[in-house]
């Protein structure tokens, strides 16, 4: 499920390279359970039992990584990247950045760009 999650949310999104989305609100677990033919309600249980985690929790897990991968490849605005990756609000973005990963966009930014001038 993982791979069929991740592979839904890159190919709805449209972000097979650069991790360009929109930032339209959309339905993304009725999407996919609808994609790989089963109902909302069976498909959210089955994603939960699998990974131990809800799909929202996953989908936010997937816009951080690409997140993190457009802050140390990149150097588009925390806005930009917010948009980019499915977040309206870059302050939105911050502060679910800030949650999981422990640190803001920008310190994690400037702490790659510190450790990679080191190297």
């Amino acid at each position: 499920l993982e791979t069929v999650g991740e592979r839904m949310y890159e190919t709805h999104w449209g972000m097979s390279k650069d991790y360009e989305v929109s930032c339209e609100e959309l339905d993304l677990l009725a999407t996919v359970a609808k994609e790989v033919n089963l109902s909302e309600a069976y498909f959210s249980r089955l994603f939960s039992s699998q990974l131990q985690m809800s799909f929202s929790e996953y989908l936010s897990n997937v816009r951080l990584r690409h997140a993190q991968a457009m802050l140390i490849q990149t150097d588009k605005s925390i806005m930009d990247i917010a948009l980019s990756t499915g977040y309206c609000h870059g302050d939105y973005l911050s502060t679910q950045f800030k949650n999981k990963i422990g640190v803001t966009p920008s310190a994690f930014r400037k702490m790659q760009k510190e450790n990679h001038s080191i190297n």
